[in-house]
């Protein structure tokens, strides 16, 4: 690793900062005892929510170039570790905690990441893990920061990239909380559209009830795409789940059956087999289960009420 003596090496300007940074960057940091020895890299991706069509900083970009970095200094990569829809203020992660398995068993001698903020959005979690590396003599190496954890000024700026990724965190979620709040206030819904309610716009739709499953897929639109409309086939699920609620002689669980094993004709003619709509990006539609219905009958949305739910303050563990 490069190695900055603090007492020689501090910056005394703006500008000797701005340079010490750059030959950080440019310096090799890390470099193998021998000819002969091959450095394990392991690198680590991130994303916590990929957008349709959206490519930059997309799992696949950071990959590339870790492995481009990686490979200019002639270390051998062997994993790539990448969790997406998942978001750095968590410490237990799927892909991670395979990356934690692996650097315990000895078969990684650094971990490459695009940025600091990919690895953690949590300034005691990344603390926590660099000193868990250093248990294990494994380095952690940024394409885009010079970060030297063998130094005190490199753990500086480690720690000051870190506090930053936090801040940003918290800057998100605090817009999050605002942003709900004044939908709420106009009378628009945040989140997910419930069942039984679509954008509108039929001819560029990506409603997950609607290729192969909507007659008006592709179609003119019925909507502007801001004001919710009701769905042209799941409108009549849900009409149907609170009818048959009404009275009184159906469970929830009875519902969800008679969805899940019957065919309906619509009032246009056309016959279905209801679905759920799923959870785009992480759940597909499917049959209706329990829960399925239990939501569907409390959802104040089915009354032309708008909730705002109280949003617990941020936690970062």
């Amino acid at each position: 690793m490069a190695q900055i003596h603090l007492a020689n090496n501090s910056p005394k300007s703006p500008e000797e900062l701005q340079r010490l940074l750059v030959s950080l960057r440019n310096a090799p940091p890390f470099s193998s005892t021998s000819p002969e020895e091959s450095v394990r890299v392991g690198i680590y991706v991130r994303k916590s929510r990929l957008k349709p069509g959206q490519t930059d900083y997309s799992l696949d970009s950071q990959e590339d170039q870790a492995v481009t970095y990686a490979t200019r200094h002639g270390w051998k990569v062997c994993d790539t570790y990448g969790d997406l829809n998942t978001s750095g203020r968590y410490i237990s992660r799927r892909e991670l905690n395979r990356l934690k398995r692996d650097v315990r068993a000895g078969e990684v001698d650094i971990i490459v990441v695009y940025s600091v903020n990919r690895i953690f959005r949590n300034l005691k979690a990344l603390l926590k893990f660099i000193a868990f590396l250093q248990q294990y003599g494994v380095h952690l190496v940024s394409v885009t920061e010079p970060i030297d954890t063998d130094t005190p000024w490199g753990m500086l700026i480690l720690e000051v990239l870190g506090a930053l990724a936090e801040m940003f965190a918290r800057e998100a979620s605090e817009r999050t909380r605002m942003m709900k709040h004044h939908r709420a206030k106009k009378g628009l819904l945040n989140g997910l559209l419930p069942l039984g309610y679509c954008k509108g716009n039929c001819s560029s739709c990506t409603h997950p009830n609607g290729k192969g499953y909507c007659p008006n897929f592709g179609a003119k639109d019925i909507g502007d795409g801001k004001v919710p409309v009701p769905h042209p086939v799941d409108q009549y699920a849900v009409r149907l789940i609170y009818e048959l609620y009404a009275t009184g002689q159906w469970s929830m669980s009875d519902i969800a059956h008679h969805l899940n094993t019957h065919l309906f004709e619509l009032p246009t003619g056309q016959t279905v087999q209801f679905r759920s709509q799923g959870n785009p990006g992480r759940t597909s539609p499917g049959p209706f289960r329990d829960d399925t219905i239990r939501h569907i009958l409390q959802n104040p949305t089915y009354i032309g009420v708008v909730a705002e739910h109280e949003r617990p303050p941020l936690k970062m563990e």
